[in-house]
């Protein structure tokens, strides 16, 4: 018995494929935009000379944020930061706002490398213990920085340490939000 499943969508035709021959119901065809690779290890990717080129697949290809413009935008406020300091008031606040700013910069790029390391879907849980770890090392980094500058640097102007780490992490985190945006 033949049905006379044209007007019926393909989904029902698999359900009724018992009843009668499904293979007369038309299937739609299938775009090619969204569909996956026939060998699921190689991709065709263009390679900017007009021709396609293979190209391993390796997971999810997530690009790293570009945390180290952070790191970048605040040594460039820093240099000129110091140097007016310098120009300002004495070379000992210029070094201890320079000294109270690495306290902050190191740290925090650091962190940036231990927890962008890995990337993708299956390393989830791996990025999360390494954000973990790294916040540690960035607040033992900086504690241990503070007391470094305490003790090793003499004269030392504490109130310009204190406000080159402020300066720096109010930059960090303008310059965090602007990446999320």
């Amino acid at each position: 018995m033949r049905c006379h499943l044209a007007a019926i969508s393909a989904k029902y035709a698999v359900i009724l494929r018992g009843y009668c021959d499904y293979r007369s119901v038309e299937q739609p065809q299938q775009s090619t935009y969204n569909a996956r690779a026939r060998n699921e290890e190689e991709t065709r990717v263009a390679d900017g000379k007009g021709s396609m080129a293979r190209e391993p697949v390796t997971g999810a290809q997530i690009a790293r944020p570009p945390v180290h413009r952070i790191t970048m935008a605040q040594l460039a406020v820093l240099v000129p930061l110091c140097l007016i300091t310098w120009q300002l008031w004495d070379g000992t606040g210029a070094y201890s706002l320079l000294c109270g700013a690495m306290v902050a910069i190191l740290p925090q790029a650091w962190f940036a490398s231990v927890v962008f390391r890995s990337r993708g879907a299956q390393q989830a849980q791996q990025a999360a213990r390494k954000s973990y770890a790294g916040e540690l090392g960035k607040f033992l980094l900086s504690v241990a920085g503070f007391a470094l500058v305490f003790a090793a640097v003499r004269p030392v102007n504490a109130p310009a340490v204190f406000a080159g780490f402020l300066c720096m992490l109010v930059i960090q985190i303008y310059g965090s939000w602007r990446l999320l945006r």
